[in-house]
């Protein structure tokens, strides 16, 4: 044993195991359960000939199968993957069950305790190896070649599509999951369970009132038996007792099933209802860095479309509709006949060996199917949610053949799994005709010897001919639960999903105002090798008014980005007031510093509601009123119609540019913020607007902390400090006046240019105002 490894001793030990039983078994071919080793060189040496019904030379021929694998991977030590495998123990157990019922034509050997070790072992040890085999190829790190055709790139790129946290979530885990929501609905899966039972087995027992009624008929001539019946009491009640059983149970069976459909649907609502509320309660948590990740059109697709794929294979009729009458069929034929029973399942691996085939290529499908139609919905999204400036440039046609390119996309590989699912229904229809020749012919042969009534044949037939419906349908089913488990995984990698930024402070002491940021650098997750800041440090003390300026791109919104806690610095430290930010409860920290962003997004309410957005619960009237006044937008909101009910539109659509902006500053405003950020937030009034509204910010700025961002820098000159970005840090720090004195410096060349700007574009207006004149 010392020259084994310890990957090779187990496949050493069920060598020897499979080597005992197989040819130990053969010596228990007989009635008196003791070891005879004639028996076993009988068999072997096939002394009596061969007869498929009685010798267990066939079992032999299977161990040297076996032997032969383990020499192959031995000095090959090939990959194999898992449909081979699957096949391989496919065509095993197939003949395993048919060699079973060859056995049973002689009851005796029965009996024999050997032929049930025959048959246990070789239906378990192919089975064992192959698990042994897998495990051998992981541990001697046999991987599964690669395909020449793909190069290292679109490997990479495959790769990165790939969304691991996903992918590490086991089915069985999602399964649990998915019960787990069920819970809260359980007396309607309940109901619906019991319902369904009942109804399951008032169906089941139909066709044996069936065969009964057709027996009536078949025993005698139908039309003197049914004269002969109208003159017999005796025959007559039998019939009307079966026709009144039979449209009873039929009646029953319905009504049954209609209520349970009902609280189906019901409960199946309330799960998909429940689940959207927590997924999108798990997507409004997660920090900015998941939604740079992640589009919008996927976003919207898994709340939609994964949670309603789940919702379809949750429903308990889904789950048992198939399985418990086929258990119920089953149980009637076997009682019926066994053998005749046993003989449905010898194509019933093959079955699943060709669905398993199916499956695999139609979960890939349905994986590149759901990534074009987000993609697709990413394009609707983007499209008319910027409808105007699709329409100022044109592009119309640009965008519809871009929705096009997705959907042709799609089609195609629809045009795919159409095709799979064509070539599955075709094997599945051949199997099942096959079958259903060697079951007449087996039925044939058990009623010409005997061991089956004409008479249980007809109510085994119609049996029969149901289970085929439930199998298949089955497969459909196992397709729902597998698409449902699938969506599960893509559903609950969000929800399970921690943020990178961990609301975990807890601290809501009222803010000054100061802000610190000490030796702060940082990447943005998509750009991970492109620095925006490094080694970044300022102090601003409490209720002073700073600007920071710079060229664009150098990382002036990202430090506001950084203040307010959407990302967190790769290193370094941002404290307020001392103390680090991350001590704060998140929501208090948002409270307490507002900001009036370049491109205020409105949403499709009343301007009222737009104002008090995120604080309705603590402001009044009268406090919105005040706050539309400081941002000189009152007088406009009280000539509309409904005043400030008046509808902002989707994203504001319904206002000016310079509308939404005063109507964005109102909602900064009515918080009463201890730090203001404005990131270009005058850029889009007019002069005499913007000046009432510095003047209102002026005022205000005495008591708190204003943080302005603009690149209009006549906005910054009343600042009582000015910071100067260029890569990646500050360069200049000091007043307007005292960064003016510094002619070579960032600021006065930034001054110098906008101002040339200005009058040159003075004098171009100048220019055309003359020509007009003349």
């Amino acid at each position: 044993m010392f020259f084994l490894t310890q990957t090779w001793k187990p496949i050493f030990y069920f060598s020897l195991i499979d080597t005992i039983i197989t040819f130990t078994s053969l010596g228990f071919y007989n009635d008196s359960s003791k070891f005879d080793l004639n028996s076993t060189n009988s068999h072997i040496s096939l002394q009596n000939g061969y007869n498929f019904l009685t010798s267990g030379f066939d079992f032999v021929i299977f161990f040297f199968i076996r032997c032969s694998f383990i020499a192959y991977f031995f000095y090959k030590k090939p990959y194999l993957d898992v449909l081979t495998l699957a096949g391989i123990q496919i065509f095993n157990s197939g003949f395993t069950i048919l060699k079973f019922i060859a056995f049973s034509e002689k009851e005796e050997q029965l009996y024999f305790l050997g032929v049930w070790i025959s048959c246990f072992w070789n239906f378990i040890s192919l089975l064992v190896l192959l698990f042994l085999w897998r495990w051998a190829q992981k541990e001697l790190g046999i991987e599964e070649p690669k395909d020449p055709k793909e190069s290292d790139e679109e490997d990479k790129e495959k790769e990165s599509k790939l969304n691991k946290e996903e992918e590490n979530i086991p089915l069985l885990t999602v399964a649990y999951r998915i019960l787990s929501f069920c819970k809260f609905q359980w007396k309607w899966y309940a109901l619906e369970i019991v319902l369904f039972l009942i109804a399951a087995g008032v169906r089941a027992v139909q066709p044996h009132y069936n065969a009964k009624l057709i027996s009536i008929f078949t025993n005698k001539d139908a039309i003197l038996s049914f004269i002969s019946m109208l003159t017999n009491n005796e025959e007559m009640s039998i019939l009307v007792h079966a026709i009144v059983v039979s449209v009873a149970l039929y009646i029953i069976g319905m009504a049954l099933s209609g209520i349970e459909t009902g609280c189906s649907s019901y409960s199946s609502e309330i799960f998909e209802g429940r689940l959207k509320s927590e997924l999108f309660t798990a997507v409004m948590k997660q920090d900015l860095a998941f939604f740079d990740d992640n589009t919008s059109g996927d976003l919207i697709a898994r709340i939609s479309y994964e949670v309603g794929n789940i919702r379809y294979a949750t429903c308990a009729n889904t789950v048992l509709s198939e399985i418990v009458p086929l258990i119920y069929s089953l149980y009637f034929m076997s009682s019926i006949s066994w053998r005749l029973t046993l003989a449905n399942f010898v194509a019933m691996p093959f079955l699943m060996f060709a669905y398993e085939i199916y499956n695999s290529k139609r979960m890939k499908f349905y994986r590149e199917t759901y990534e074009s139609s987000a993609k697709a919905l990413s394009v609707i999204d983007e499209s008319i949610s910027s409808i105007r400036t699709v329409k100022s440039f044109g592009c119309e046609e640009i965008e519809v053949k871009r929705y096009h390119e997705l959907i042709k996309q799609s089609s195609r590989l629809n045009k795919k799994k159409s095709l799979a699912y064509m070539i599955f229904h075709w094997v599945n229809d051949l199997s099942d005709n096959v079958n259903y020749i060697f079951i007449v012919a087996y039925a044939i042969y058990l009623v010409m010897h005997g061991k089956i009534l004409p008479e249980q044949l007809v109510e085994f037939w119609l049996y029969q001919t149901s289970i085929a419906g439930y199998l298949y349908q089955i497969n459909y089913t196992v397709s729902t639960i597998t698409d449902g488990l699938v969506s599960g995984r893509r559903v609950f990698s969000i929800i399970d999903r921690q943020p990178k930024i961990l609301k975990s402070g807890s601290l809501k002491k009222p803010i000054d105002g100061k802000i610190t940021f000490k030796n702060v650098s940082f990447t943005y997750p998509t750009r991970p090798n492109e620095k925006v800041l490094e080694g970044l440090n300022f102090e601003c003390q409490a209720d002073e008014t700073i600007a920071f300026v710079g060229p664009s791109g150098v990382g002036k919104s990202t430090i506001i980005h950084l203040l307010k806690r959407f990302y967190d610095p790769d290193s370094g430290e941002i404290l307020v007031d001392d103390i680090p930010i991350d001590e704060y409860d998140s929501r208090f920290l948002h409270n307490s510093i507002a900001m009036v962003a370049q491109e205020p997004i409105l949403f499709d309410a009343s301007i009222s509601y737009n104002i008090k957005y995120g604080c309705d619960d603590w402001v009044t009237e009268k406090d919105v009123e005040n706050a539309a006044k400081q941002a000189n937008i009152h007088d406009f909101i009280v000539t509309t119609e409904k005043g400030y009910e008046t509808s902002c539109g989707e994203k504001g659509v319904a206002l000016s540019g310079g509308q939404k902006q005063r109507i964005a500053i109102a909602r900064a405003l009515i918080r009463k913020p201890e730090i203001l950020i404005l990131d270009e937030a005058t850029s889009a009034l007019d002069a005499a607007t913007e000046r009432d509204i510095q003047d209102t910010l002026h005022k205000i700025s005495q008591h708190i902390t204003v943080i302005i961002i603009a690149h209009r820098l006549s906005t910054v000159q009343r600042a009582d400090k000015i910071f100067v970005l260029s890569d990646k840090k500050i360069v200049q720090t000091g007043t307007h006046k005292k960064l003016m004195e510094e002619v070579d410096g960032v600021y006065f060349n930034l001054v110098s240019k906008q101002v040339l700007h200005e009058k040159e574009d003075k004098d171009e207006e100048d220019d055309e105002n003359t020509n007009k004149d003349d």
